[in-house]
């Protein structure tokens, strides 16, 4: 038998992200934006799609896609058509990132100009357009920039970061060396273990998991009725906010490992550019580790609090129930509130490497700070007020559910930052959402603990069967 002595929250080891108030806060307000750039029209085999900022949501053919948005293909192709009906065609083993935005040019009279940029990390591309003096489109690999003067291309790059291109019709300048001719085809085996294709992967993994884990969350929620089950929903709910931080820390170091193969370019704007967003996703990724080390914790309080719940109810206490019900709801509530916190310093990458202003979505980052200070207090008031009424009604707490179990349900990637490329040091089997429907059975054995649980996932996948043990395999 264990009688429960809260300690006060900050015992609980919960991390606070006051250190936040001293760091950049620079988001992009690019996926404000409810204007689309272009759609993705057709597409074949195993395509993944960042959409507004997220990975791992489910595509269909006609899909909007925004600036900034990216287009991943593996042993398919995908077909974007811009809306002015500019053509994209996207050939298997790509990584393609599309980002539009007007602009002010000219010295004496300023025109307002669509720039179109191209950004091809790994792959190759056919571009078609009709000429018009109100745009210009460029291509951009890691290494150099070919601005485009004619309206018929073919642009791609190796797995060294060499571009490759072939001028159909019309002329271009470049900056930096673009080898003459296609870009060599790549198998599959070599580009899935590019770091561009590794970081889309877990990144899709990632934010899928994520996703499961809100809907369980919510269906929680929904099918509570004992006051038992109304405490295990709020820690299911702090599950979720673990799940939705370690999904925006892969996305940030997804987008920072584009910045980072774009730091050394030859062209001086886009080198700049990328040092940013590389910077920027240094503070992403430091507030998301701080949220992922407070959405454990809270799993571990909310899994004490179902303990306390447990023992109330057999000791008949119903204020105790109460309290703890509603202490456990205030965790829950502060975890969710930092995860999306960490969303929106994740967008800082995103908008850095894309060049947008950031002003707009400062004040939202801020109103975010103040509601995680404002919950911090009222969850030590909370841990207080549960320690009195526990104490008043002399409550023996015993443990029934284990810590350690609870802390380690959540099926996303835990990891550690790199400057160069992703490297995960637990991933899940789940099945990245791609372009068809089917469900798998996956065994996922969680390294922090012995324990093996079966989970049944249901996924927009792809025929691949071996993508998650693909997954797996590249991140060891």
């Amino acid at each position: 038998m264990k009688t429960y002595k809260p300690s006060g929250w900050a015992a609980k080891g919960f991390v606070s992200l006051a250190i936040l108030v001293a760091l950049p806060l620079l988001i992009s307000p690019a996926y404000a934006q409810v204007k689309g750039i272009a759609t993705l029209k057709d597409f074949t085999g195993e395509v993944l799609i960042k959409n507004n900022g997220k990975w791992g949501t489910a595509y269909v053919k006609d899909v909007t896609l925004y600036t900034g948005d990216k287009v991943v293909s593996r042993q398919g192709t995908a077909y974007v058509v811009f809306h002015d009906g500019s053509e994209l065609n996207i050939e298997p083993n790509s990584n393609i990132k599309i980002i539009e935005r007007d602009v002010k040019k000219g010295f004496i009279f300023k025109k307002t100009v669509k720039e179109r940029r191209i950004r091809v990390l790994l792959g190759k591309t056919r571009y078609k357009e009709e000429f018009s003096k109100k745009r210009e489109t460029r291509f951009e690999a890691p290494t150099a920039v070919a601005a485009l003067r004619g309206t018929d291309i073919s642009f791609g790059v190796d797995p060294e970061g060499n571009a490759y291109g072939v001028v159909i019709d019309g002329t271009w300048f470049t900056v930096g060396e673009v080898l003459a001719g296609e870009a060599p085809d790549l198998p599959r085996e070599i580009a899935d273990r590019t770091p561009a294709q590794r970081a889309a992967l877990v990144a899709t993994v990632a934010a899928k998991a994520a996703a499961e884990a809100a809907g369980a969350a919510v269906d929680a929620m929904k099918e509570a009725v004992t006051d038992e089950d109304k405490v295990k929903a709020e820690q299911q709910k702090a599950q979720a906010a673990l799940a939705a931080a370690e999904a925006a820390s892969q996305t940030a170091k997804e987008s920072k490992n584009e910045a980072d193969a774009l730091v050394d370019n030859a062209d001086d704007a886009v080198a700049k550019e990328a040092k940013v967003a590389s910077d920027a996703a240094v503070t992403a990724l430091e507030a998301a580790a701080a949220s992922i080390e407070a959405a454990k914790n809270a799993v571990t309080v909310t899994t004490d609090l179902i303990n306390v719940v447990v023992s109330a109810i057999d000791q008949d206490s119903q204020t105790t129930v109460d309290a703890a019900i509603k202490q456990a709801t205030k965790v829950a509530d502060l975890a969710k509130k930092e995860s999306e916190l960490v969303e929106a310093l994740k967008d800082v990458v995103d908008g850095k490497t894309i060049g947008e202003d950031v002003t707009e979505q400062e004040r939202e980052v801020d109103e975010l700070k103040r509601e995680v200070d404002e919950l911090e207090k009222e969850v030590d008031e909370g841990q207080g007020d549960l320690t009195t009424v526990i104490e008043d009604e002399d409550v023996t707490v015993t443990t029934t559910v284990p810590t350690t179990t609870a802390a380690t349900t959540t099926a996303a990637t835990t990891t550690e930052v790199t400057t160069t490329e992703v490297t995960t040091t637990e991933v899940t089997t789940t099945e990245v959402p791609v372009a068809e429907t089917e469900t798998t059975e996956t065994e996922t054995t969680e390294t922090e603990t012995t324990e093996t649980t079966e989970t049944t996932t249901t996924t927009e996948a792809s025929p691949s069967a071996e993508l998650g043990n693909y997954v797996s395999f590249v991140t060891r």
